[in-house]
């Protein structure tokens, strides 16, 4: 069991699942799984699309008055 535990984790920090899907693997729920990675200090990233959009927007901005 811990090995299924540590590849379906692998595969979800890697995000090649989604953090739901990896609950619904580990019969989680959403709290407990978050715990989980905090526990092991697997760095996730929680950002809906728009979320992400707006990241990389604004690290594109920061890029752009980097280089004048």
């Amino acid at each position: 069991m811990q090995k299924e535990v540590y590849q379906v984790l692998n595969l979800l920090v890697s995000h090649q699942i989604t953090f739901e899907k990896a609950a619904e693997f580990l019969k989680l729920d959403a709290e407990k799984l978050a715990h989980l990675l905090d526990l092991l200090g697997a760095g996730y990233l929680f950002l809906d699309e728009e979320e992400a959009k707006l990241e990389k927007e604004a690290v594109k901005r920061l890029l752009e008055e980097g280089e004048e």
